[in-house]
């Protein structure tokens, strides 16, 4: 074991001693094998001899690790760069772990990385890295010679540093770039005679420029150190993953010899260009679109509009929905505003500016018509259309959960209406609703989805959900044919890039598959084009977009940091109870002192249920299928857990007795099951399934009875989230028979009159401990409470009071963020941190050049 001692100087403020104990706890708890295990920390007295005073010692123990430096490898060893590289790629796990949790290093530098003598890279000092951030002194000088006094080591602070500016997980980004320089090129990136000039270069120059080096690797050093942290690669976990794979093909990549563009330079280029855009954009974007390989693949990224947000998927905060028009000049998203309002938004690829849609409000999943005139989209429960140049939306048919659209140049529209069933096909001037295809009963298919026509527009791709062996891939149809083709297993969407390129998402990556022309067979290995993508399971929609002039968008997996707060009746967030990460904006079941909610994957696509003990803030994975599993609640005596997954193609209703290793089905879904309640006395599971014919429709199973679910509600409208009253009397649900969605109780279980609680719109009812308040979202997310009292012939219904608005970054509609009441009051809820940086859409240009090139 290592001890750490924090010198005396360090110790006269007891803020200072706070923040040290409080982060090497925090990194205490990483757990990662790239990560100096802390076992403990604290303060003891000590006695330097015998007769001396005594004095209070603040330290650290952590394990004694034998092995070198990173900066002793580099530069005394001279180790292989390949080697190097393999370390660094261990490091930024660890790095990336940390970020996690919330936790920035901000003194990355070759010292503070250790490979022991079995070849393992350790990150050190995550301990003392925040605790010296002091804005208030910034003893540079002093920092060479002692280590955490201020921000970081000042060559390899990022310019935000170097410039006292607020600095998050990018920051550390910056500086792992500056020591993959040191690595290539044995010497610093930024150097001089004193460390305001260092600083000085830091902000305003650029590296000298690498030689000898694989052109893979400079690429990522670019990108890791560009000036502007908006510009950087965005999460230290891709640049592991990105590190990992030019390691393990190091020997296989091309020097880079000749001298590269810094993003400085290029950046005064692309002014200059902007300036010429001004004048005669329409020209080079054709040049630009037109021209063939071979060209080096150009990437930019595309930022929403000021003061806005991209819309994004409550199970995944990185579902980004866009659309590159056919000819490649332009894009089509779907942002919110700061006052929420949230519609599609059009930019030319020429262009740095975007404008708004009119006519689009509440608008999902946009593709584009053939021509570029005109855009389909989903809202409302509608399937719409609208042109771009003006005018209004036209309503086509009735969508009531649109998963994707495709729109021919036969004039066809190819869509999927719900989360199950086939793909169907209308005219896009409107007229009669009809099956493009029917479902494979052979192979228990359950869902058509995410449809892209070919450019012949008579044959198409989508994404077949069913129950046999490979149960998500990319099938082929033909308009007018039952025969269809599996192409590749894939897990979400899928379009056509080029003549002979098929995208796809498979574990949260987009891969590329070549396919043979004539008969769309696959051709050869699919290929990876770019790790982690943002991804929406339980939807299965990838976040990318293709057109036919080489030219792809996509937009990264970011974590959004949610966190499970414990907030009490005026909205404060009194304690965090998880680690940071992509929790689902969705249903929490909680029972005694733990809760149960789903969690996106990134590295495997999937979401799974974990189970967090609120007591020590610990989160245990409970489902581990390769499947989406979603919402879960334990059965009120604890032995079982009931659950919704998609593992046979859509969302049916499952149970799990403690000690028995397999689950089993309980309730085969018609469209797709929401579960939403077990009731206090056990007898019967609640939740929501849309019907064929009907909208969404209140189920019950009376499970203690063993006997068959039974509707409880069903009628042409939406009605959802039911939860029955503690004493089992009563059940408030959420309905849209007004035409907005409000609150409404009836007695339960035989049902009568229902009772309309909310006045001017809610969501999401939630009984409290005793019974006595019915709690609700307004539609301006705030949470309300309503009293419920008397009995079935006579309920007595308070006004609703507004508590509280919900704290964090609200999901866009139609999603809501769930929450959970506790008896003693306070609410359970996961909080989306509002200063998260904005996640952006990546456009690259001639990308198949690398596929074609690989070296």
């Amino acid at each position: 074991m290592a001890l750490k001692v924090l010198p005396q100087e360090l110790s006269q403020s007891a803020e200072r001693i706070r923040r040290f104990l409080q982060e090497a706890r925090a990194a205490s708890s990483l757990n990662h094998p790239n990560i100096l295990t802390v076992y403990d920390a604290g303060e003891t007295e000590v006695r330097v001899d015998a007769n001396g005073p005594v004095a209070r010692v603040h330290f650290i123990a952590a394990e004694l690790i034998v092995g070198k430096t990173l900066r002793e490898l580099i530069h005394a060893d001279k180790a292989p760069l390949k080697r190097i590289v393999g370390y660094l790629a261990q490091a930024a796990d660890g790095v990336a772990k940390a970020h996690q949790a919330g936790i920035v290093h901000r003194d990355l530098k070759p010292d503070n990385i250790m490979v022991t003598t079995d070849g393992f890279a350790k990150v050190l000092d995550f301990g003392l890295a925040k605790l010296t951030e002091m804005r208030e002194e910034r003893s540079i000088a002093a920092d060479r010679t002692r280590d955490g006094l201020i921000l970081g080591t000042v060559a390899y602070m990022s310019p935000e540093q170097a410039q006292g500016q607020p600095v998050d997980h990018r920051s550390d980004v910056f500086a792992f770039g500056a020591i993959l320089y040191e690595a290539a090129a044995r010497r610093q990136a930024f150097s001089g005679p004193s460390d305001p000039d260092v600083l000085h270069r830091i902000i305003h120059d650029e590296p000298v420029p690498l030689a000898g080096v694989p052109a893979e690797l400079e690429r990522l050093i670019i990108r890791a150190m560009a000036k502007n942290a908006e510009e950087r690669i965005q999460s230290m976990k891709d640049l592991a993953l990105e590190l990992r794979d030019i390691s393990s093909g190091f020997e296989s990549l091309k020097v880079q010899s000749r001298r590269r563009l810094s993003r400085t330079a290029r950046g005064r280029w692309l002014s200059i260009a902007a300036a010429v855009f001004a004048v005669a954009a329409a020209g080079i974007a054709g040049f630009m679109l037109n021209r063939r390989p071979p060209y080096e693949p150009v990437r930019f990224a595309i930022a929403p509009p000021s003061g806005g947000i991209f819309a994004a998927m409550a199970n995944s905060a990185s579902a980004l929905q866009f659309a590159i028009a056919p000819k490649g000049d332009a894009i089509a998203f779907v942002a919110t505003t700061p006052g929420g309002h949230q519609q599609i938004w059009l930019r030319d690829i020429a262009s740095v500016d975007a404008r708004p849609l009119e006519g689009t409000d509440g608008a999902w999943f946009p593709f584009w018509s053939p021509d570029g005139d005109a855009i389909g989209f989903f809202a409302s429960l509608k399937l719409k259309r609208i042109d771009i140049h003006g005018g209004a939306a036209v309503i086509l048919a009735d969508a009531p959960a649109g998963r994707g659209g495709t729109w021919s140049g036969e004039g066809i529209i190819l869509f999927s209406r719900d989360g199950t069933g086939p793909l169907y096909r209308i005219p896009a001037a409107g007229g009669d609703v009809t099956p493009a295809l029917a479902l494979d009963g052979s192979r228990g298919e359950r869902s058509q989805r995410w449809p892209s026509f070919l450019p012949d527009g008579k044959r198409f791709v989508y994404l077949s959900l069913s129950g046999d062996q490979v149960p998500r891939a990319i099938y082929t149809g033909s308009l007018g044919s039952s025969a269809v083709q599996r192409i590749v297993q894939s897990d979400g969407n899928a379009e056509l890039a080029g003549p002979d390129e098929l995208l796809f998402v498979r574990k949260g990556s987009l891969f590329s598959q070549r396919l043979d022309r004539r008969t769309l067979r696959a051709v050869g290995e699919a290929e990876m084009v770019e790790r982690g993508i943002g991804f929406a399971p339980s939807i299965l929609y990838g976040s990318f977009s293709a057109s036919q002039r080489d030219m792809i968008a996509y937009a990264r997996w970011t974590n959004p940091n949610r966190t499970l707060n414990w907030v009490d009746r005026t909205g404060r967030v009194l304690k965090t109870v998880s680690e940071p990460a992509d929790w689902g904006a969705s249903f929490i079941a909680l029972r005694g002192s733990h809760a149960l909610l789903n969690r996106a994957e990134p590295d495997v696509g999937t979401l799974d249920l974990w189970d967090i003990d609120l007591t020590r803030g610990v989160a245990s994975r409970i489902t581990t299928e390769d499947s989406d599993d979603n919402q879960g609640i334990f059965s009120p005596d604890g032995t079982s857990l009931a659950f919704t997954s998609n593992r046979a193609g859509a969302f049916d209703l499952y149970l799990r007795k403690a000690g028995e290793r397999s689950d089993k089905r309980l309730v085969t879904a018609q469209g797709v099951i929401t579960l939403t309640d077990w009731t206090h006395d056990g007898r019967y599971i609640v939740y929501s399934d849309r019907g064929v014919t009907t909208g969404g429709d209140i189920w019950i199973l009376p499970f203690a009875e063993g006997k068959p679910a039974r509707p409880f509600l069903r009628t042409p409208f939406y009605e959802l989230l039911a939860t029955v009253s503690p004493d089992g009397r009563w059940i408030a649900y959420q309905s849209n028979q007004t035409g907005e969605e409000e609150i409404y109780v009836q007695p339960f279980p035989n049902g009568g009159k229902p009772y309309r609680v909310s006045l001017a719109g809610g969501n999401v009812p939630v009984w409290s401990a005793d019974g006595r308040e019915l709690f609700f979202i307004t539609h301006k997310n705030e949470i309300a409470a309503a009293g419920v009292k008397g009995d079935a012939a006579a309920p007595e219904l308070t006004i609703p009071t507004v508590l509280f608005r919900m704290p964090g970054l609200m999901p866009v509609q139609p999603f809501h963020p769930w929450y959970a009441a506790a008896p003693d009051g306070r609410f359970l809820m996961v909080v989306t941190p509002t200063d998260n940086p904005p996640a952006s859409i990546t456009v690259s240009m001639n990308w198949s050049e690398r596929l074609r090139n690989p070296n």
